[in-house]
């Protein structure tokens, strides 16, 4: 059935609006395609018609549902109904802001660059406050939490200027507009479900995965009718004026209070007209009953306003933040923000940018963009007091989300995060040292081993002061301690890995508290001072240059089919499982909704991760653990001779990291730069519709795994199992090895 295009206007405006299902956006919950409202900018109902037109031509022909058909398109129809229907689906790449911020701010050369990386709540933020020389009581600008507080990537490039440089860089609309879609569903589905006005209000300020939290944008919002059960009417009496008044949004309030109200109402009309008896259904008749009431009200033109509302009190917002003196701020054609920059900044107006752009303080509710921002870099003269030779202190620090961001529910590390560990000097991961280390990160410490990162890891450990117990006495004792948390983790990993993960950070562990407080040069005895001259002294070390030269070692090709066969297995096995085609224990299959939205990101975006879930980034874990393996026995036909496993462990350090890149691109190849394979992923989100479609698109799926990583059948000539191993051997083992021969003048030979 054709899609049609309706037409409006909201209260007070002149100009036209066009209403319209998008084909290429979806409900990431439902799979259904998401009604928008787009603005047309005109007042003419001539060229509205126009308009209309060929948005409907567009959203009804499959030729045109491609980022790439819009230059076509924009020979044949009105520019204002190819850019409505295209707007929305060209999502920047991580490139694209990489870029964007390279442009305005390059990078440093003479600079290390520094990650830190852990857990939410261990101290990254405040570590980083340090090594800036913020001023932590007067200059606490940066969102500290044990919650998830930072959402995008921040870089403060350490240089000795009179002024500090700012570059910014947002999320599209079309995202935005997702997330508060996903708000008014969560508050509507806690309104008919009666639940109290706190609970109603909390679905509706964050998200489930809390990415994005609303109030931190608008202000405060909480329901105006009375709930005397509630927890805001329990503690109101406790509270003072200015904490129960401050940043109150009447406006969105209001509209709470009507999405409640309008959520209730239609859900009564909608049992009564269906003359439905909720106390005879079960939990999970009423749940789906609620489900699909929801998803006919998202349709609704009221739905559609509310989206309006809310978006519009975030422009307000942006509009009122971004009113410093010199900052250009550059928005789409639609009025939507893109990025912002400056090149001469104070440093209060820079530190206060930043603080609008990076914090999740109360007291700035409803002056707060941190939702709304994917990148932000930062250059200018951030130097402690405590730092004596300014010339050394060549850093640019980056601090990102939290792991618990990017590890929830992963097997393996998302390849974005992988290129920002490649591109970095040192890395510094945070632990909080009064608590114990999670599991989750030992899928981070193989991932460095299995990339060779491992050099380049430093530990810090946070909340050296809060360490208590009572056959803790000295600071040594402490220290242990710590370590002996960390190692916990570290045993979980193999006995290679885990000794050169041990070897390494040796003498790279550095124990830190009071990071709350503004540090003074003058205390030659304290404990963390000391750590962090040290700590700065270690990062200045020079890497050992490694003794590789001569260095003969002779891996066979025929040895590697074994280990890639098993890895190949599990690989599949692995993502049959999560498409519901086979039973393996420990994997949960995915939702039929997250298989839909993972296929979309791959037919349309080339992103190759959703929501944690990467086919390109397990097969990417699965042939780092083969190759480790494989270089890990050279000689293999000569096992009588003796060879140095030091000089073993070094080389395939080396090897892994020079490695590194290129199994991401051939697993990227393998999975998405074929043609066939691209055709594969494109059936799956495109073709696949009613009844069935599920199985299908899980089949589809199913058939790219098998493309990228043939299994070995004994009963069949494995042709596809040969070419990958051979196409294996020669993009990523043959230049590994010459690479290695090159830069380190070894002797590898592979037979």
């Amino acid at each position: 059935m054709d899609r049609k295009v309706s037409k409006s206007k909201n209260k007070g405006r002149e100009t036209w609006n066009v209403n319209f299902y998008h084909p290429l956006i979806t409900n990431e919950k439902t799979g259904e395609e998401v009604r928008i409202r787009r603005s047309t900018f005109t007042d003419s109902e001539e060229e509205l018609a126009i308009i209309v037109t060929d948005l409907e031509i567009l959203i009804n022909n499959e030729e045109y549902h491609n980022i790439v058909k819009k230059p076509y398109a924009l020979t044949l129809f009105n520019k204002t109904a190819v850019e409505l229907f295209y707007n929305d689906i060209q999502i920047k790449s991580e490139k694209d802001h990489e870029d964007l911020r390279a442009e305005k701010i390059p990078m440093e050369n003479d600079n290390q660059i520094i990650d830190i990386e852990g857990f939410s709540g261990a101290g990254k933020t405040s570590l980083l406050s340090q090594l800036l020389g913020l001023d932590v009581k007067k200059e606490n600008v940066l969102a500290t939490s044990s919650n998830k507080t930072t959402v995008s990537d921040i870089e403060f490039i350490i240089k000795n200027t009179d002024d500090f440089s700012l570059v910014c860089t947002f999320k599209e609309k079309q995202k935005i507009e997702d997330y508060v879609r996903e708000l008014i569903q969560r508050a509507s589905h806690e309104a008919i479900g009666n639940n109290e006005h706190d609970s109603i209000t909390r679905k509706f300020t964050e998200t489930a995965d809390k990415e994005f939290r609303l109030h931190y944008i608008v202000g405060t919002i909480k329901s105006k009718v009375s709930d005397t059960n509630s927890l805001s009417s329990r503690f109101a009496k406790y509270q003072g004026a200015n904490e129960q008044d401050s940043h109150y949004n009447e406006l969105m309030s209001s509209l709470l209070d009507d999405i409640i109200y309008q959520s209730k109402a239609r859900w009564k009309n909608y049992t009564v007209d269906n003359n439905l008896d909720l106390s005879s259904l079960t939990e999970l008749e009423k749940y789906q009953l609620e489900i699909d009431f929801l998803e006919g009200f998202i349709k609704e033109d009221i739905f559609l306003d509310y989206v309006d509302q809310i978006m519009k009190e975030i422009e307000t917002t942006i509009n009122k933040v971004l009113t410093i003196e010199g900052l250009f701020v550059e928005k789409t054609r639609y009025d939507w923000i893109s990025y912002i920059y400056s090149k001469q900044l104070n440093r209060v107006d820079c530190l206060n940018l930043i603080e609008k752009l990076a914090t999740n303080k109360k007291k700035l509710f409803g002056e707060i963009l941190t939702p709304i921002v994917e990148s932000i870099r930062v250059q200018g003269p951030f130097f402690p007091d405590w730092v004596v030779e300014k010339e050394r202190y060549k850093f640019t620090f980056v601090d990102g989300r939290g792991l618990d961001h990017v590890l929830k529910e992963a097997f393996s590390v998302p390849l974005e995060v992988n290129n920002k560990l490649r591109r970095a000097n040192k890395i510094i991961y945070v632990q909080n040292g009064s608590e114990t280390m999670s599991h989750n990160s030992k899928v981070f410490f193989e991932n460095l081993e299995l990339s060779g990162y491992t050099p380049k890891i430093h530990l810090v450990f946070t909340h050296f002061d809060e360490v208590e117990g009572n056959n803790l006495v000295t600071a040594s004792d402490k220290a242990n301690h710590v370590i002996g948390n960390m190692e916990q983790v570290l045993n979980l990993l193999d006995h290679d890995k885990k000794n050169n993960i041990q070897d390494s950070i040796n003498n790279k562990m550095f124990f830190l508290g009071g990071l709350d407080k503004n540090l003074k040069e003058n205390l030659e005895d304290d404990i963390t001072l000391n750590e962090l001259h040290q700590f700065i002294e270690t990062l200045n070390m020079t890497e050992v240059e490694l003794q590789l030269k001569n260095l003969n070692f002779i891996y066979y090709k025929q040895v590697l089919p074994v280990d890639l066969l098993e890895v190949s297995e599990q690989f599949n096995n692995r993502w049959k499982a999560q498409l519901g085609r086979k039973t393996v224990d420990g994997i949960v299959s995915l939702s039929w909704p997250t298989i839909k939205a993972l296929s979309r990101r791959y037919a349309e975006f080339n992103r190759l991760s959703y929501n944690n879930i990467s086919p390109a980034g397990d097969m990417v874990q699965y042939l780092k653990g083969c190759l480790y393996q494989y270089f890990s026995i050279p000689n293999y036909f000569m096992r009588e001779e003796r060879i140095d496993e030091k000089k073993v462990a070094q080389f395939r350090t080396k090897a892994m990291e020079n490695a590194a890149e290129l199994i991401t691109i051939f697993s990227k190849g393998r999975l998405l730069d074929d043609g066939e394979q691209l055709v594969r992923w494109k059936r799956a989100y495109y073709d696949r519709r009613g009844p069935g479609s599920t199985s299908q698109r899980a089949q589809d799926i199913s058939e790219i795994i098998d493309n990228a990583m043939p299994l070995f059948n004994k009963n069949s000539n494995n042709k596809e199992f040969k070419i990958l191993v051979e196409s294996f051997i020669t993009s990523v083992i043959e230049v590994v090895i010459a690479n290695m021969n090159d830069k380190y003048s070894c002797n590898i030979t592979l037979e």
